[in-house]
């Protein structure tokens, strides 16, 4: 006789790997997925573990990268008002404008000539020296031409 369709098969055990994957430890429901990072970073941290081995532990877990675990953390510890606060002196943006880090860099223009300078006879140095060495395996190439052009007259 014959065997039944395969579809009903197939999407019975998709619907399954389905259910499975939804209620998985390992995969949270849709729209909790940082709340669930941020709690299971936190238990990890709680046991002494540093926050890079959390988002890396967390990641391996749920098939994600570490990175995306690391976003999913902080934007979920922003929301609880848990983040770093931002710094209002010290930093390079901060302060009245033209105090930024193009100000600085404006105020030293030309102060990384002179490196620049040494790095490019450096570099030219190097070149002129492999030009040298070129033309001498040139010249014995050419030393060689020549003898075995006259062995084979």
């Amino acid at each position: 006789m014959a065997d039944p369709p395969q579809e009903s098969t197939e999407a019975s055990a998709g619907e399954a790997a389905g259910a499975e994957q939804a209620g998985s430890p390992t995969r949270p429901e849709r729209g909790s997925v940082g709340e669930v990072i941020y709690e299971r970073v936190q238990a990890l941290t709680s046991q002494g573990v540093s926050k890079t081995d959390a988002f890396n532990t967390v990641a391996s877990e749920q098939n994600r990268r570490a990175g995306t675990v690391a976003a999913n953390y902080y934007r979920v510890a922003r929301m609880r008002g848990e983040g770093r606060p931002r710094s209002t002196s010290g930093s390079a943006g901060a302060g009245r404008k033209g105090q930024g880090p193009r100000a600085a860099r404006g105020r030293r223009r030309g102060s990384g000539t002179p490196a620049a300078l040494a790095a490019l006879e450096s570099a030219l140095g190097d070149l002129r020296r492999a030009m040298e060495a070129d033309q001498a395996r040139l010249s014995e190439l050419e030393a060689f031409k020549q003898s075995v052009t006259q062995l084979m007259r």
